[in-house]
């Protein structure tokens, strides 16, 4: 089990989203959104990470676009992602929120302390809910090659 699953609240919109088994997810959030880009099928998105997006959305109250989510070895691949890259696990998305610049957004999760991987990029953030916390940023060097 996955320290998020133990310890964040599932909102009673999203689980019962979640049990009604189609492709709307959340409030806000399709399941499709976050399948892989390539086609595969790929889509078992970690629900907590739904649940987190979902309060994201709410808080700013402006769409929040997922440009990536699930992704296949071989899509990951083609998009030069990381062999630890937790999109190959459902447990990531790279997102953007209307209206807001990425720093924007990557300050709102480090503001609630966000516990799991977070990257800032040009005009995108990178958010993950990995067991540990891990952070980087565009061109750096060091950024763990597992966002």
């Amino acid at each position: 089990m996955h320290w998020f699953d133990e310890h964040a609240e599932i909102n009673p919109e999203t689980w019962r989203a979640l049990m009604a088994d189609g492709d709307q997810i959340s409030k806000n959030f399709n399941r499709s959104e976050f399948a892989c880009k390539c086609g595969c099928g790929f889509d078992n998105i970690s629900f907590v990470l739904v649940n987190s997006l979902q309060a994201l959305r709410d808080f700013f109250a402006r769409p929040v676009r997922v440009t990536s989510g699930c992704r296949c070895v071989e899509h990951n691949a083609a998009v030069g992602g990381g062999e630890k890259s937790q999109h190959l696990h459902g447990l990531a998305a790279d997102i953007k929120v209307d209206g807001m610049t990425a720093q924007e957004v990557y300050d709102w999760f480090e503001r609630r302390g966000w516990l799991g991987g977070l990257g800032i990029y040009e005009s995108w953030v990178h958010a993950d809910v990995r067991q540990q916390q891990v952070r980087g940023t565009t061109g750096d060097a060091e950024r763990p090659a597992c966002l």
